[in-house]
């Protein structure tokens, strides 16, 4: 009998004892996801940034607001980038770097209290001030939220 076949009728036998085993990761949790990601994966490094939700691209121009959304991913040394954090959203968003470095965003995060930036380019030739047209909307904290790290 091969050793495959010893080990394929013992898991059989075993199978109703499985455990369903959660994810370690929480949905809405991406700074602190990486956060804990890259300091358990050695070549990994957390990427802070914007996930881009263009509502005027996908209304074809009748809606004129662009969301950006803090988001954190994870880089490894070999440049290949992805995402830890589960999500239950109906497609992928594009991703854009934070210009600027890591103290600044999490500055902007955790200073604001930011979940979402909200600009509207169609209005930015209408005010004299610019703070009107972003509209920071705060965070709304989990028991688990650390926020970036």
């Amino acid at each position: 009998m091969s050793g495959l076949l010893l080990i394929a009728r013992r898991l059989y036998e075993r199978r109703y004892s499985g455990l369903i085993i959660p994810y370690k990761m929480v949905e809405g949790e991406c700074h602190q996801n990486a956060g804990l990601w890259a300091r358990y994966n050695p070549g990994c490094k957390a990427v802070h940034g914007w996930t881009v939700f263009d509502h005027e691209r996908t209304s074809g121009g009748l809606v004129s607001i662009v969301q950006f959304n803090p988001h954190t991913i994870i880089e490894t040394d070999g440049g290949e980038r992805f995402d830890v954090t589960p999500s239950q959203a109906s497609r992928r968003y594009p991703f854009l770097d934070h210009e600027g470095p890591r103290e600044h965003f999490i500055q902007l995060v955790e200073g604001n209290s930011l979940s979402v930036i909200s600009y509207d380019p169609a209005a930015d030739c209408c005010f004299s001030d610019r703070r009107a047209l972003i509209r920071p909307v705060p965070i709304i904290r989990t028991k688990r939220g650390e926020g970036p790290t």
